[in-house]
Protein backbone atom coordinates (compact mmCIF):
# COMPACT_ATOMS: atom_id res chain seq x y z
CA UNK A 1 0.00 0.00 0.00
CA UNK A 2 2.61 2.63 0.59
CA UNK A 3 4.30 1.81 -2.74
CA UNK A 4 1.06 2.64 -4.63
CA UNK A 5 0.93 5.74 -2.31
CA UNK A 6 4.25 7.01 -3.40
CA UNK A 7 3.64 6.27 -6.94
CA UNK A 8 0.44 8.01 -6.70
CA UNK A 9 1.91 10.91 -4.80
CA UNK A 10 4.79 10.84 -7.67
CA UNK A 11 2.29 10.64 -10.27
CA UNK A 12 0.88 14.06 -8.66
CA UNK A 13 3.56 15.97 -8.42
CA UNK A 14 4.81 15.22 -12.23
CA UNK A 15 0.75 16.54 -13.42
CA UNK A 16 1.36 19.71 -11.28
CA UNK A 17 5.21 20.60 -11.99
CA UNK A 18 4.54 21.78 -15.81
CA UNK A 19 1.21 23.32 -14.71
CA UNK A 20 3.02 25.89 -12.26
CA UNK A 21 5.67 26.02 -14.70
CA UNK A 22 3.12 27.60 -17.24
CA UNK A 23 1.42 29.62 -14.40
CA UNK A 24 5.37 31.51 -13.53
CA UNK A 25 5.71 32.08 -17.32
CA UNK A 26 2.06 33.43 -17.58
CA UNK A 27 2.85 35.67 -14.60
CA UNK A 28 6.24 36.85 -16.10
CA UNK A 29 4.74 37.74 -19.18
CA UNK A 30 1.86 39.73 -17.57
CA UNK A 31 4.09 41.35 -15.17
CA UNK A 32 6.72 42.30 -18.47
CA UNK A 33 4.00 43.45 -20.43
CA UNK A 34 1.88 45.70 -18.03
CA UNK A 35 6.16 47.23 -17.04
CA UNK A 36 6.33 47.83 -20.74
CA UNK A 37 3.29 49.64 -20.58
CA UNK A 38 4.43 51.63 -17.79
CA UNK A 39 7.94 52.64 -19.42
CA UNK A 40 6.26 53.63 -22.76
CA UNK A 41 3.43 55.93 -21.07
CA UNK A 42 3.92 59.23 -22.78
CA UNK A 43 4.58 62.11 -19.60
CA UNK A 44 1.69 64.08 -18.60
CA UNK A 45 -0.80 61.26 -19.64
CA UNK A 46 -3.43 59.95 -17.40
CA UNK A 47 -5.01 56.51 -18.29
CA UNK A 48 -8.42 55.43 -17.21
CA UNK A 49 -8.85 52.36 -14.51
CA UNK A 50 -10.16 50.03 -18.29
CA UNK A 51 -6.77 50.94 -19.81
CA UNK A 52 -4.78 49.28 -17.28
CA UNK A 53 -7.09 46.61 -16.60
CA UNK A 54 -6.90 46.35 -20.63
CA UNK A 55 -2.86 45.52 -20.48
CA UNK A 56 -3.97 42.62 -18.28
CA UNK A 57 -6.69 41.00 -21.08
CA UNK A 58 -4.21 39.59 -23.41
CA UNK A 59 -2.12 37.59 -20.56
CA UNK A 60 -5.24 36.73 -18.73
CA UNK A 61 -7.26 35.27 -21.17
CA UNK A 62 -4.42 33.01 -22.22
CA UNK A 63 -4.25 32.17 -18.70
CA UNK A 64 -7.44 30.99 -18.40
CA UNK A 65 -7.70 29.33 -21.37
CA UNK A 66 -4.64 27.12 -19.57
CA UNK A 67 -6.55 26.74 -16.70
CA UNK A 68 -9.42 25.18 -18.87
CA UNK A 69 -7.59 23.05 -20.66
CA UNK A 70 -5.78 21.92 -17.54
CA UNK A 71 -9.29 21.65 -15.88
CA UNK A 72 -10.63 19.52 -18.72
CA UNK A 73 -7.58 17.57 -19.45
CA UNK A 74 -7.82 16.15 -15.82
Amino acid sequence: MEESLGVAVVDAVRDVVPFLAIVVVWIVVALALYGLFFVTKPSGIAYDAWVYGAVFAVPGLGFAAHLLKQALKA
